[in-house]
């Protein structure tokens, strides 16, 4: 069982790159997971901040766990559409490095209970592009704007977290499908 998890700033082409794979790869070796940070809400109100990094680190981490509890995924890998390293990169939050080492102790229980392979791919892009890409967006999602994306300083200072990211396996953003394509054949041995 593995887990490969898409990662990048908004407008890097994660979500693009899936639905991609989705058509490339073989659904009997391949799941997704989707993101769903947008989708968090607390009864009638939308959660921001702290609790909406924690409650998709926990989702996630929720979500994972029972997929790689089935028995039918033990040769499959699951591809995701972010992982929780995202909310601690977007955390605007005094407990970002709370919710970092809750991921680290998340990860290492995931491995001790389910001896999973968990692969990182960063899509890496030049800033002028994304700076380019998330004004688009912000004009035709206005859900964006509620998630904050429209936020210059706190969207430079992600890409520079990102851009200085030690580990993971680095995609350019132009040759994301091939990059991704080479490394799903060299780390899991599947041509696509």
């Amino acid at each position: 069982m593995s887990v490969l998890q898409i990662e990048g700033v908004h407008g890097a082409g994660k979500t693009t790159l899936i639905q991609t794979l989705k058509k490339l790869l073989p659904s009997e070796r391949f799941d997704f997971l989707e993101e769903r940070f947008m989708e968090y809400k607390f009864g009638m109100f939308e959660i921001d901040g702290a609790y909406a990094e924690l409650t998709y680190v926990m989702d996630w981490f929720k979500r994972v766990a029972e997929w790689l509890s089935d028995e039918k995924n033990s040769e499959k890998v699951l591809i995701c559409d972010r992982g929780p390293l995202s909310a601690v990169m977007y955390a605007k939050t005094e407990i970002k490095e709370q919710i970092y080492r809750l991921v680290q102790e998340m990860f290492s229980e995931m491995n001790r209970i389910y001896k999973w392979k968990n692969h990182i791919f960063v899509i890496k892009i030049p800033y002028e592009e994304v700076t380019k890409r998330i004004q688009e967006r912000l004009k035709s999602e206005k859900e964006r704007v509620r998630m904050k994306e429209d936020d210059e300083k706190h969207n430079e200072s992600v890409y520079k977290t990102y851009k200085n990211l030690v580990g993971g396996y680095p995609i350019h953003y132009d040759d994301a499908v091939k990059d991704t394509r080479r490394l799903i054949k060299l780390i899991y041995g599947i041509k696509v």
